[in-house]
C-alpha cells in the first residue's frame, strides 16, 4: 500500500512541478489546475490570479474579474490569512451578483464562511449557510447544497451541536453520491469522520475513514487525505491500537512533507512525538520533537513550540539527562506565563520539579512543587464553584421543568374536560341517528385512546428512566441525585432529630491514576475499566445504598442511616473491594486502586441546617483531595471539630482540610 502510494504522489508532483517552477504559471492554467494548486502551492495560486487581476484593471467586466477574486480568496484561506479572504470573498459576492453569476456566488460565500468560522462566528456561518441552503434548493443547484450544508455542519460543530451536525453531513452525502461529486463526497467523507469520532462511535467513524482514505487516493485529494491520516490516529488511540496510530500518523507526515502542508506537518510531528512518549520508545520522541520544533521556529509558532519542548524534555528525562530538560522546559514556562495559560502553566511547573528531583536539585524542585500544588490547589478550588454552580443551575432547571409539567398537565385535564363536555353535546344532538352505531364507535374510540395513552405512559417512563442514567456504566447520573435528593435531606433531618448518630453519608471515589490508564490503554481501556468498577463499587454497597456517577472517574455513594463509623467501614470496604484482585482488560491483568472521601449530612448537630448538602459533597471532595495527598489507596473521613463551624470556618474548610484541621476547625479521620 505504501508503494502504490507514494506511486501517486511521484505522479501527481511530476504533472505539478512544472506549474510550480514559474515556467507555465499562466492564469489558464492555474484555474484548470486549481483544486491540485491550490492544496499544493497556494502562493503560487495567490500571486497568478493577483496578476490577472492587476492585467484586467478595474473596468474590466465583472465576469472576467470574478474567477481570479475567487482564487485569490481560496488561495488566502489556505495560507491562514483570514481577514484578507473574507475581504476577498466579499468583493467576489459582488461581482457574481453584478454579472448574474448565481452559482459563483454560492462559491464566493464559501471563503466568507470559512473566514468567519475560523474567526470563531459559528452563528453567522449557520445564519448565512440555511439561507443559502434555501436558495441553492429552490434553484436546484445540487453542487451548492452539498458545499452549504458541509459548511452547516462545520457551524453546528462550532457550536457543540454534533447530532445536527451529523445529521447535516449525512444529507450533504447523498446528494454528493447522487450527482457523483467525487471532490464534494471526499470533503463530506472528512466532515462525517470528525463528526463520529466527536461522538466517540469509533467502528462507524473508522468505516468513514476508511472510505475517506480509499477516495481522497483515487481523486488525487492529497490534502484531505493528510487530515483522514491524522483522524485515523485519533480513532486508533481510543481504540487502544497505538501502533497504528503510529502508522497513520506516519503516512501523513510523508503526504504533509511533499506537498508542503507545513500546519498539519508540524501537528503531526507533535502527536507522532507524544504517542512514542507514550509507547517509552524515547530515542524517537527526541527525533520527531527536535523536527517540530525547528519547523515551530521556521514558522514563527511558538504555542506548538512550547508544547513539542515539553515533550522532547519529558524523553530527555526518561533518558536520565534531566540536567538538558530542565531549560527547555524554563522556556515553555516563560511562554505559557506570558500568555496567562494558567493549566497549561500549572502542568508545566509539575514537569520542571521532577526535572529539578531527576537532576538532584532539590531545593529548587521543592519551589517548584510549591508554586505547582498552588496553583493546583487554586484550579481544584475553582472547579469546586463551578461544580457547586452547575448543580444549581440543573437544580433551578429541573424545578422550572417540574412545574411547566404540572401547568401543561392542569391544562390538559382542563381540556380533556372541555372535550368531554362538548362530545356529549354532540351525542345529544345526534341522538335520532343510530344509538347503536354511536355507541360502537365511542367504544372503539375508547379502546384506542387507552392504549394510546398505554403507550405514551410506557414511553415516558422509558424517557424519564434513561435521562437519569448514565451511558457507560449503567448507573444513576447527577440529574438522578437532583430529582430525589430534597425528599432525602428531609429523610435525614428527621432521623437525625431522632438518633443524632444517624447520618446521611456522601462518599466520594476516585479511581487513582485513571490518566495513566488511558494513556497506556487508550479510552476503550479506560471505559472498560469504568464499568468493572462500577461492578465492584455496587458489590461493595448495601441494597439501601445509592451509586452515582459523578463525573469522569469519580463516583458518589449516597449512604442513609449511617453513622461515622458506618461510613467508614462502607469506605474501607470499597478501597478493599478495589485492590483485592486484578481488573481483566482484553485478557490483560490490571491492579488498581482507588481513594475515598466521605462526610455526613447533618454535619453536627450545631450545624444540622446550616450547611446544605452540596457543600457537605464540597467536604467529602475535600476529604478526596486529602486521601490523594497522602499517597492514595485509601479512605479520609471529615468529620466536625470540638466548635460548630461559621461561614469563615466553612471557607477555610473548603479551601484546605488539611490546614483547616490544623487550626482547630474540623477532625480528618485517616484510614
Amino acid at each position: 500500500m505504501k508503494h502504490i502510494q507514494a506511486a501517486l504522489l511521484g505522479l501527481f508532483l511530476l504533472f505539478s512541478l512544472p506549474l510550480l517552477n514559474g515556467k507555465t504559471t499562466t492564469f489558464d492554467t492555474v484555474l484548470q489546475k486549481s483544486e491540485e494548486l491550490l492544496n499544493v502551492d497556494p502562493q503560487t495560486v495567490l500571486e497568478t490570479a493577483q496578476k490577472r487581476l492587476t492585467s484586467l484593471g478595474e473596468r474590466a467586466p465583472a465576469k472576467e474579474r470574478l474567477e481570479a477574486s475567487l482564487l485569490v480568496g481560496r488561495a488566502l484561506i489556505n495560507l491562514g490569512r483570514f481577514p484578507e479572504a473574507l475581504k476577498w470573498g466579499e468583493r467576489a459576492s459582488s461581482l457574481a451578483s453584478q454579472s448574474g453569476e448565481t452559482s459563483k456566488g454560492f462559491d464566493a460565500l464559501r471563503i466568507m464562511m470559512s473566514a468567519w468560522s475560523s474567526q470563531g462566528n459559528d452563528s453567522i456561518v449557520e445564519k448565512k449557510a440555511l439561507e443559502a441552503i434555501g436558495l441553492a434548493t429552490k434553484l436546484n443547484l445540487k453542487p451548492q447544497i452539498v458545499s452549504m450544508a458541509n459548511a452547516l455542519g462545520t457551524a453546528y460543530m462550532g457550536a457543540g451541536k454534533v447530532e445536527e451536525a451529523l445529521e447535516v453531513y449525512l444529507k450533504a452525502y447523498r446528494i454528493a453520491e447522487e450527482i457523483h461529486d467525487s471532490t464534494q463526497l471526499c470533503h463530506t467523507l472528512l466532515n462525517l469522520t470528525g463528526a463520529t469520532v466527536f461522538m466517540m462511535n469509533y467502528p462507524k467513524a473508522l468505516e468513514y475513514n476508511d472510505a475517506g482514505i480509499a477516495l481522497a487516493k483515487r481523486i488525487g485529494s492529497l490534502r484531505i487525505l493528510v487530515n483522514q491520516y491524522i483522524t485515523r490516529g485519533t480513532i486508533m488511540e481510543n481504540l487502544g491500537r497505538p501502533r497504528e496510530v503510529v502508522n497513520a500518523l506516519n503516512e501523513a507526515v510523508q503526504i504533509s512533507r511533499r506537498i508542503g502542508y507545513t500546519r498539519a506537518l508540524l501537528m503531526t510531528l507533535n502527536n507522532l512525538a507524544d504517542t512514542y512518549l507514550n509507547l517509552q520508545e524515547y530515542d524517537k520522541v527526541i527525533v520527531y520533537a527536535q523536527e517540530a520544533e525547528a519547523l515551530a521556529l521556521e514558522n514563527n509558532n511558538p504555542a506548538d513550540g512550547a508544547v513539542i519542548r515539553v515533550t522532547y524534555a519529558q524523553a530527555l528525562g526518561k533518558l536520565g539527562r534531566p540536567r538538558e530538560a530542565i531549560p527547555l522546559i524554563r522556556q515553555s514556562l516563560a511562554f505559557f506565563l506570558e500568555k496567562g495559560k494558567v493549566i497549561e502553566t500549572m502542568q508545566v511547573r509539575g514537569f520542571l520539579a521532577e526535572a529539578y528531583e531527576q537532576a538532584g536539585l532539590y531545593k529548587e524542585a521543592l519551589e517548584s512543587h510549591k508554586l505547582f500544588k498552588a496553583e493546583s490547589d487554586r484550579l481544584r478550588a475553582e472547579e469546586r464553584s463551578r461544580r457547586i454552580a452547575e448543580l444549581q443551575t440543573r437544580y433551578e432547571a429541573d424545578k422550572r421543568e417540574r412545574e411547566i409539567a404540572l401547568l401543561n398537565k392542569d391544562n390538559a385535564l382542563k381540556s380533556a374536560e372541555l372535550k368531554r363536555k362538548r362530545a356529549q353535546q354532540s351525542i345529544l344532538l345526534t341522538a335520532s341517528l343510530s344509538f347503536v352505531l354511536i355507541a360502537f364507535l365511542l367504544y372503539r374510540r375508547n379502546c384506542t385512546s387507552k392504549a394510546t395513552n398505554r403507550k405514551l405512559t410506557d414511553l415516558n417512563e422509558r424517557l424519564h428512566s434513561l435521562s437519569l442514567t448514565d451511558n457507560l456504566t449503567g448507573l444513576h447520573n447527577r440529574r438522578y441525585i437532583d430529582s430525589r435528593i430534597d425528599q432525602d435531606i428531609a429523610q435525614a433531618l428527621r432521623t437525625f432529630q431522632g438518633n443524632p448518630e444517624k447520618t446521611l453519608s456522601f462518599l466520594i471515589v476516585d479511581i487513582d491514576n485513571f490518566k495513566r490508564i488511558n494513556d497506556t490503554e487508550g479510552h476503550h481501556g479506560g471505559d472498560l475499566v469504568l464499568q468493572e468498577f462500577s461492578r465492584r463499587l455496587k458489590e461493595a454497597l448495601r441494597e439501601s445504598d445509592i451509586l452515582v456517577r459523578w463525573g469522569g472517574e469519580e463516583f458518589l455513594v449516597v449512604a442513609p442511616d449511617s453513622s461515622v463509623e458506618g461510613a467508614r467501614e462502607l469506605a474501607l470496604r470499597i478501597v478493599e473491594t478495589v485492590r483485592s484482585r486484578p481488573f481483566l482488560l482484553e485478557e490483560r491483568e490490571l491492579f488498581l486502586t482507588c481513594s475515598v472521601g466521605y462526610c455526613g449530612f447533618p454535619f453536627s448537630s450545631e450545624n444540622a441546617t446550616d450547611l446544605g448538602w452540596n457543600e457537605v459533597v464540597q467536604f467529602a471532595d475535600g476529604a478526596l483531595y486529602e486521601a490523594k495527598r497522602a499517597g492514595k489507596n485509601r479512605a479520609v473521613g471529615l468529620l466536625p471539630g470540638p466548635s460548630p463551624l461559621n461561614r469563615e470556618g466553612v471557607r477555610r474548610v473548603l479551601q484546605d482540610p488539611g490546614k483547616a484541621e490544623q487550626q482547630g476547625l474540623v477532625l480528618l479521620a485517616r484510614s
